[in-house]
């Protein structure tokens, strides 16, 4: 009798498309991802771009090895071209996991959908593998800087480090600059006279005036003692000043409807009571440390950064917008100055830097 061919589970499925690049583009969501692939045989055998296959996967781990099982049945995974838009932070699981298994990954901007064309998440991971094909494939040119893709490289374990860091201190900045804005806005519209003889009135001997006599009507009604008492030692607010400050909360011509009056005082108290919290986060001097350390560890390896040392301040990573050969390389642009001791670390940075770079 004739004995059965056995079949062993060890088979692997041979690839479709063995000797040719096969470019994914994966259209990325907050649960699921849509990934649409193309290549010349398959863009051949299906006429368009958008009737080419595409898959619908999970974002978690299940759903990125049904995407590696499929994009074997192509071509191997050294053969393998993917672009992702940036949409916030849902792509950088998948980013980190095709990286993981050695797949090259381009990154864009968010693209424009054209008018009158039906949305749907296979059209546009398909038009995502199409751009990455007509530029990478067939080499054409873009006019807009938005459309041209990016490769990206694994970053270093100090760029990644830093990348946190300085993008909580930067959160940090752009709610501490917030804040300061509405502050002026309150107190320009309660009181503004007030800014006549303190120009900046977010400084401290203001923000202590300001939260002692909330209103012009505060103020004026107040004596010249307990003027001086809020004032304190500071010499940048004169006694003549004081007097004169008073005279202009008597005729002030700030907003007097009461209801009005009520809400922003309540926002005004608010807002100086945590004035002094996000400005010691802001001016944090072991986050400069931190940063300063990274800096100089990531200026040991092979990787340097790009450095625009024309100050001394907070690191900010960046993506060039035209970099050498299409790999995006972290920059690294000096946007705030802290104190004497942070200054002293960046400067001891920059110093090492020159050396390692002369």
């Amino acid at each position: 009798m004739p004995r059965k061919p056995s079949s062993s589970p060890d088979l692997e499925v041979l690839p479709m498309l063995a000797h040719e690049t096969l470019y994914v583009g994966v259209d990325v969501g907050k649960r699921a991802h849509v990934a649409g692939f193309l290549s010349s045989t398959l863009l051949t055998r299906h006429q368009r771009f958008e009737h080419c296959p595409a898959l619908a996967f999970d974002n978690s781990r299940e759903g990125f090895r049904s995407l590696i099982d499929r994009i074997k049945t192509y071509v191997p995974l050294t053969q393998v071209q993917a672009l992702l838009e940036v949409t916030g932070h849902y792509h950088r699981a998948l980013l980190q996991y095709l990286q993981e298994v050695d797949i090259p990954v381009y990154v864009i901007h968010v693209q424009k959908r054209q008018e009158g064309l039906l949305k749907t998440d296979k059209r546009d991971a398909l038009g995502l593998a199409n751009l990455l094909y007509n530029q990478l494939e067939k080499g054409i040119q873009v006019g807009d800087p938005l459309q041209a893709v990016r490769r990206l490289v694994s970053p270093t374990e100090a760029v990644a480090s830093l990348r946190g860091m300085v993008h909580h201190h930067y959160e940090l900045i752009a709610e501490s600059t917030q804040r300061k804005n509405k502050l002026t806005a309150i107190c320009d519209e309660l009181f503004p006279e007030f800014t006549r003889l303190l120009r900046n009135p977010n400084l401290p001997t203001a923000l202590a005036l300001r939260s002692r006599f909330p209103t012009p009507a505060a103020l004026a009604e107040a004596s010249f003692w307990e003027l001086r008492e809020v004032r304190g030692r500071t010499c940048s607010v004169s006694d003549a000043k004081l007097v004169e400050l008073q005279r202009l909360a008597g005729q002030s011509i700030g907003t007097k409807d009461p209801a009005r009056v009520r809400g922003l005082v309540f926002e005004q108290k608010q807002l100086i009571a945590d004035a002094p919290l996000v400005n010691r986060c802001v001016g944090d001097a072991q986050l400069a440390g931190h940063l300063c350390d990274w800096l100089a560890a990531g200026l040991r390896q092979s990787h340097r950064f790009a450095l625009k040392l024309d100050g001394i301040g907070l690191l900010n990573l960046r993506h060039d917008l035209f970099p050498p050969l299409r790999v995006v390389y972290s920059k690294l642009l000096l946007l705030y100055t802290f104190g004497a001791r942070s200054q002293a670390l960046f400067r001891g940075a920059a110093l090492q830097y020159t050396r390692l770079t002369s």
